[in-house]
């Protein structure tokens, strides 16, 4: 009996062992769903990180971006021209100096020439102006006839002639005396200053007034000064 209780108590202990064994190798081989399941989920907190890493990038990116600047436009005559009837065809240029797209709605200027009023400059154009862009507007403007006599006088003195001879250069001076300047070299500085003195030849002009914007909402006063000169060869247009 004593030697039976010894066969089966060696025979549970094996069995204990296999079984023990057995679990420690199944422990060490994980099944297939499992380890997939792993792997996915490796993959998901991969993908959340490197989505949460380009969206930090982004907003980083967004916020050291240039701001879009907002400049006070400007207005200036392009072309004037001076009418049978005594009225002025003029060509408003305008200009937007901003970042972003400006929509004039209203424009409402005093025109000032050689200091005399010559009228004021009221339209409502509705035009869009892309970024640091112009566009042109169609005006009439009926003027009083003191206007036309700066205009004229600049339009006279620019047809004054300039004769080239040969071996001399005849011009007019401020006193209408004919001068005649040997066209040697010693002498060209003086025919130069003589032809850029009468190709300066312009009258003052000055707009004062505001300009409304719609989009975006704003309303500059404006103060623009610059001159008009004669055209070549189109009697009574000025630029």
């Amino acid at each position: 009996m004593k030697n039976n209780n010894l066969v089966f108590g060696d025979l549970h202990g094996r069995l204990h062992k296999q079984k023990r064994a057995r679990s420690i190798a199944l422990e060490g081989k994980r099944p297939l769903h499992s380890a997939f399941e792993l792997s996915f989920e490796w993959i998901a907190m991969r993908t959340a990180r490197l989505f949460t890493l380009s969206l930090a990038l982004i907003v980083a990116a967004c916020a050291s971006a240039p701001p879009k600047r907002i400049n006070p436009p400007a207005v200036s005559i392009q072309r004037l021209v001076m009418q049978a009837s005594g009225a002025y065809a003029i060509e408003l240029r305008l200009q937007n100096h901003s970042d972003v797209p400006m929509h004039f709605a209203g424009i409402n200027l005093q025109l000032r020439v050689a200091g005399i009023d010559a009228g004021r400059l009221r339209t409502q154009p509705d035009i869009d102006v892309s970024p640091h862009n112009a566009e042109i507007v169609h005006l009439r403007l009926s003027a009083d006839k003191s206007v036309a006599e700066p205009l004229s006088a600049i339009e006279l003195a620019d047809d004054a002639p300039d004769r080239v001879l040969e071996g001399e250069f005849e011009y007019e001076n401020q006193n209408g005396d004919w001068v005649k300047v040997p066209t040697d070299a010693t002498r060209r500085g003086e025919i130069e200053q003589v032809l850029a003195d009468k190709n300066n030849t312009a009258v003052h002009y000055m707009l004062r007034g505001t300009v409304d914007i719609s989009e975006p909402k704003r309303s500059y006063d404006i103060v623009f000064e610059s001159r008009l000169s004669p055209v070549p060869g189109k009697p009574g247009e000025f630029r």
